[in-house]
């Protein structure tokens, strides 16, 4: 029977390690046939485990070989994750120590209780285990673990990998310690375990500040390149404005001589009238650039069948830079056309207006929205598209250009509308 506890005790460990590693990694780095790797190793693990238990109770090895068994089934499962994956090292090995470091907290909160509520069973302690290590697995999962498993584009540094291991190094050996050191003291043991809790935890809380910090600068070199590109695409598409300008004035010119001559019928006189005022009334904000960034998303919305209705103050947005102009005024209008081709034609409709007072400057775009408006905790609209890590860009870049000048940007639905505003500081 004690061989049986004892094996259950290793299995128990090792299978509870695998669980901790694999919330951190992501199916789609799994290489194939995972899960039929996962059952041949399994027998050959159970194999060893039950040979390790059977040594240390029929041999009478001493107490320290038991914690030498437990290494041994953590580091074999450690070692056979790192081929099981078709990640990066650093990742791999990233993932390796973040699930160690919760199954290691997780065991040292059993401890814990384990002091104070002592249970005579072996079964019911392993019970025990089992949900103690469940409870500590689940809220890691949601709050940390599932970040990292989405995230293709995360990739740790060798110095990153190389300190956490050192400070991993510096807590996992003091398991050993523990019963040489506090076998007598039972407060001393139990101030031991709290420590070691309150540092697996912090260690995890900074391997978690290292993938907060990726997606940041992810996040600031992605928007870099999408502004990079939108002022490329503005600089052509003026060219391109100016050349339709002269072709449209002498347009008119034509227009004029051919309903002098009476040369083509008043229907389509009227056409091509209407055509050259639409575009005249467009394109004319006060503000050159927004001008051109507005005539470009424009042309695009006719093409797509959107009703759009622009009344900007042009020379009231001169304070912000080319850039600032073109991801603001880019980001806010391709976020409601994303939207409306989706939507029915009849609903296709985009409104840009500003407003002016004393002391503030108002910039809404509206448009026509069915469905829930989710929001995360900083107030930015969740994107429903499956890759989350790789979308959203284009709100937070909103924002950043409203505090870079001192401002805020709001996102909400009323009425049927998504409307999106942007409030900038302005002297009297």
């Amino acid at each position: 029977m004690q061989v049986f506890t004892v094996s259950l005790n290793y299995i128990l460990y090792g299978v509870s390690l695998f669980a901790a590693i694999m919330l951190f990694c992501s199916k789609r780095a799994w290489k194939e046939w995972f899960w039929l790797k996962v059952a041949i190793f399994g027998i050959g693990y159970v194999a060893v485990l039950v040979s390790l238990a059977v040594i240390y109770v029929y041999a009478e090895a001493p107490g320290w070989l038991d914690y030498v068994n437990y290494s041994l089934a953590g580091y074999s499962i450690e070692v056979f994750m790192l081929f099981m994956f078709k990640e990066r090292k650093t990742k791999l090995v990233y993932n390796v120590f973040a699930g160690s470091l919760v199954r290691f907290a997780a065991g040292k909160i059993i401890g814990a209780v384990f002091t104070f509520h002592p249970f005579p069973s072996d079964i019911g302690r392993f019970f025990i285990t089992a949900a103690f290590v469940g409870v500590t697995y689940i809220p890691t999962y949601f709050f940390f673990a599932r970040h990292i498993a989405q995230d293709a584009e995360f990739k740790p540094s060798v110095r990153e990998v190389v300190f956490i291991f050192v400070l991993s190094m510096i807590l996992l050996p003091s398991a050993f310690l523990e019963p040489i050191l506090f076998k007598e003291s039972e407060i001393a043991y139990v101030y031991l375990i709290a420590i070691e809790i309150v540092t697996g935890f912090g260690i995890l809380g900074f391997q978690y500040m290292i993938h907060t910090n990726a997606v940041n600068m992810l996040s600031v070199v992605r928007e870099g390149e999408i502004s990079k590109r939108r002022v490329e695409q503005y600089e052509n598409f003026r060219g391109v404005i100016e050349v339709m300008n002269h072709k449209v004035h002498d347009l008119k010119h034509q227009i004029r001589h051919l309903a002098e001559k009476h040369e083509v019928s008043e229907e389509v006189l009227h056409g091509l009238e209407g055509v050259v005022t639409d575009y005249e009334a467009f394109v004319r904000t006060g503000n050159e650039t927004l001008d051109t960034v507005l005539t470009e998303k424009k042309f695009y919305c006719i093409s797509k069948k959107i009703d759009v209705k622009c009344m900007v103050d042009g020379p009231a947005f001169s304070f912000l830079s080319v850039e600032d102009m073109n991801a603001l005024f880019g980001n806010l209008l391709d976020n409601a056309i994303e939207y409306l081709v989706t939507a029915e034609e009849e609903n296709r409709r985009l409104h840009v207006s500003s407003s002016r007072s004393d002391f503030f400057l108002k910039l809404s775009v509206e448009n026509y929205f069915s469905g829930e408006l989710i929001l995360d905790d900083k107030g930015f609209p969740v994107t429903n598209k499956e890759d989350k890590l790789m979308h959203g860009y284009g709100t937070k870049s909103i924002a950043r250009i409203a505090e870079k000048y001192g401002g805020n940007a709001a996102f909400r639905v009323e009425d049927g509308l998504f409307k999106a505003q942007v409030i900038f500081p302005v002297g009297a």
